[in-house]
């Protein structure tokens, strides 16, 4: 099947305490832009649970998997993968599609939408100006029934002369070189209308109309047809991250071997007492484990970001942010309004940026800016949620003892100067890196550092006035910091039980209480939220009802049917 042209020329074109109002532009210089949000891009890369609140990714990074890295691929076949394919970095992810899926009337086993050979890529990389439809109207590709909606309308009822569909198959790869991959950062992988598709669809594949279905297997197609031409073969793969960590592999035969290819459990067998996820997969709880024990990294060295070359919407003089909704908690970026040429702009620098650093050698020199960020919120996250806290707000005589104590190893007693303290705590990391100040990565942590000190030293002097307004001057710049912060520890749990997970949306499942707070649950808890991600979350479509009825397949049932699966 060949894919409608979708490429053009880039040339040719928290807690309580998070803010609910849309950020207002800042008198930043044009590279600080936004500072705040590309500190938290940088600290939620490659976490699940910052990329989880902070879904709609707007930035991209070199990234490498080393060598000998084990990947997963969960399949209705045994055959090993030789083209283009979905791997997964925990085996609990995969497991999830290592199961049978019924093709669609009048296609057999053989005909699945995820071919081994490398399907027909888009007619890509043309002349012609930025269209806002994916293909001609005139020259619609037929599709088959996406699989989503394929799974909701058959008849579940499995037929006598039907093969046998009780199991899949678990493919084990390891890497044979040092994956060269595009980190497309937020939930990338999550295939909803709230926002997590727009850094793909809008800037690197030019298409911003819905589309029929979810799209992936012609996103996928379209993405590796870049790599191939426009980026030149210099990328191996596309990461991003849904429910765990994926990567678009574009050629299994290139890339990687096989380690092993084993029959998964049969349905139905052993399925314990956690089905409330269920719906045809029996170990639902175990992947939501395995999903929150990736919450604060991908762990074990499996993935290495280059810090110091990135590309970032944030750093444009482009309206990211609109009103919120009701139902949001904080507002989030979306590319929806940006022009046709902004978004050429980013195209044409993210591919300048990969033609001109190699993607290996780039991550493995770089310096780990992410490190910085960490020290930042581990020294002032829970400062920060303790002095914004009732019991301090209220006490002018305990908020500036709690400053006082923050700030007393910047502080010269002897001869007091406010510049020299800031300098002295904004300082405090960033001075550690062998190259500060030398790269946005750089610029952004210092000028979050340098924002927070600022905060902090004008708040103390404020609270040790000992007034009520003194007082309440203190309150409100404290408010007004964690604001313009948004920290995504903010929101974390704390306390939950052996048996329970903490939990927030992450596609498809998830309600909007989640998101504004995360909360303790347990397997039977979990299996009953959804709602954030609308119909994509697999709710009812509007008017129609709420949650799953009896009979229908479960969320991760109906989750198994999207093409472009591990």
């Amino acid at each position: 099947m060949r894919l409608p042209q979708l490429l053009a020329c880039a040339s040719c074109l928290w807690p309580t305490i998070v803010s609910t109002t849309a950020p207002q532009e800042s008198n930043e210089s044009a590279e600080l832009r936004n500072a705040n949000h590309i500190f938290n891009a940088i600290h939620s890369s490659m976490r699940q649970w910052g990329s989880s609140l902070n879904h709609n990714g707007m930035s991209f990074f070199l990234a490498t998997v080393p060598v000998d890295t084990l990947l997963y691929h969960g399949t209705p076949r045994p055959d090993p993968v030789t083209g283009m394919e979905w791997l997964a970095f925990e085996p609990e992810h995969s497991l999830i599609f290592a199961r049978p899926r019924r093709p669609p009337p009048g296609r057999g086993p053989g005909n699945g939408e995820h071919p081994d050979g490398r399907p027909d890529g888009p007619q890509g990389g043309g002349d012609e100006p930025r269209d806002r439809t994916p293909w001609s109207p005139s020259r619609r590709p037929q599709h088959q029934l996406p699989k989503l909606q394929f799974s909701l309308l058959r008849d579940e009822k499995k037929e006598d002369d039907e093969p046998d569909w009780s199991h899949g198959w678990l493919h084990t790869y390891k890497a044979n070189k040092d994956l060269r991959l595009l980190y497309i950062d937020g939930m990338s992988a999550g295939k909803t209308q709230n926002g997590t598709m727009d850094s793909q669809d809008y800037i690197l594949l030019n298409s911003t109309l819905p589309h029929n279905g979810m799209w992936e297997q012609e996103r996928a197609q379209g993405l590796c047809e870049l790599a191939s031409k426009e980026w030149e073969g210099r990328i191996d793969g596309i990461l991003r991250m849904e429910g765990g960590f994926e990567i678009i592999l574009c050629s299994f035969a290139k890339d990687v071997e096989v380690v092993s290819i084993t029959q998964a459990k049969p349905q139905g067998q052993d399925s314990g007492p956690h089905v409330g996820l269920g719906g045809g997969y029996e170990d639902s709880f175990q992947y939501y484990k395995a999903i929150s024990m990736r919450y604060h990294g991908i762990g074990g060295g499996r993935v290495v970001i280059d810090y110091e070359h990135f590309v970032t919407a944030y750093t444009y003089p482009i309206s990211l942010f609109q009103t919120l909704t009701p139902d949001q908690d904080l507002p989030l970026p979306r590319l929806t309004n940006v022009s046709f040429a902004d978004l050429a702009a980013i195209r044409a620098d993210v591919q300048s940026m990969i033609i001109t650093h190699d993607a290996v050698a780039s991550a493995k020199t770089s310096y780990n800016w992410q490190i910085i960020a960490d020290m930042l919120v581990t020294r002032y996250s829970t400062l920060l949620r303790y002095t914004t806290s009732p019991a301090l707000v209220a006490s002018n005589e305990l908020l500036a003892a709690e400053l006082g104590r923050a700030l007393t190893p910047f502080i010269d007693y002897a001869a007091r100067n406010s510049t020299a303290e800031i300098s002295r705590c904004a300082s405090q990391f960033t001075t550690a890196s062998p190259r500060s100040g030398s790269s946005l990565a750089a610029r952004a942590i210092t000028s979050v550092a340098t924002k927070l000190c600022t905060s902090l030293v004008s708040a103390y002097s404020s609270a040790a006035s000992a007034t009520a307004k003194g007082q309440e001057e203190a309150v409100a710049t404290l408010r007004e910091l964690v604001d313009y912060l948004q920290w995504t520890t903010w929101k974390e749990c704390r306390g939950c039980g052996d048996d329970e997970l903490c939990v927030l949306p992450i596609w498809p499942m998830g309600d909007f209480e989640e998101h504004r707070r995360p909360s303790c649950m347990n397997s039977t808890k979990i299996a009953t939220r959804h709602g954030y991600w609308g119909w994509r979350g697999f709710g009812e479509p509007p008017g129609k009802g709420d949650g799953d009825r009896p009979g229908r397949p479960g969320i991760l049932a109906r989750l198994v049917g999207i093409a472009g699966v591990e």
